[in-house]
């Protein structure tokens, strides 16, 4: 079951959607464009710092495990969808959303030097968490400073 985190259908909105998804890590091999939804679906992990576990310290030293989810980052009645990937590595994180108007144009910037362009009528971007678990990751710190 997906449940929708946040959606925008205004430049306005774009900023929360941006926010949710700049770091965030992402396979550009699972990026789907299906013509008979008119949709453009991207799968990522997102770490849930939120359900921390197993937390340890030891002096300035401090460990814990954080599970990763995966969610989707969907874009509604896409025309068509062309992704420039000079890198050709795979694994990126998403740098920036942008939305044309006039060019009626969504864009998706990954690191490194990966593009995304997805032609529409009109803005309709979602983030959806499928609430998946991917497994974990685990954090140690050093001082505060995280080292892993």
């Amino acid at each position: 079951m997906t449940v929708p985190i946040v959606t925008a259908e205004d430049q306005d909105q774009l900023d929360k959607v941006d926010g949710f998804l700049h770091d965030q890590r992402f396979n550009i091999d699972n990026l789907r464009f299906d013509r008979n939804s008119s949709s453009v679906s991207l799968p990522f992990e997102k770490e849930d710092r939120d359900s921390v576990s197993g937390r340890w310290y030891q002096f300035f030293f401090q460990r814990w495990t954080v599970p990763i989810f995966e969610h989707v980052v969907q874009i509604a009645h896409a025309i068509s969808c062309d992704v420039e990937d000079p890198e050709q590595i795979s694994s990126y994180t998403f740098e920036q959303v942008q939305y044309d108007p006039r060019e009626r144009l969504v864009r998706i910037l990954g690191c490194p030097h990966l593009r995304i362009v997805v032609e529409v009528p009109r803005l309709n971007i979602s983030v959806l968490s499928t609430g998946k678990p991917l497994g974990v990751r685990k954090i140690l710190t050093v001082l505060g400073c995280e080292i892993s």
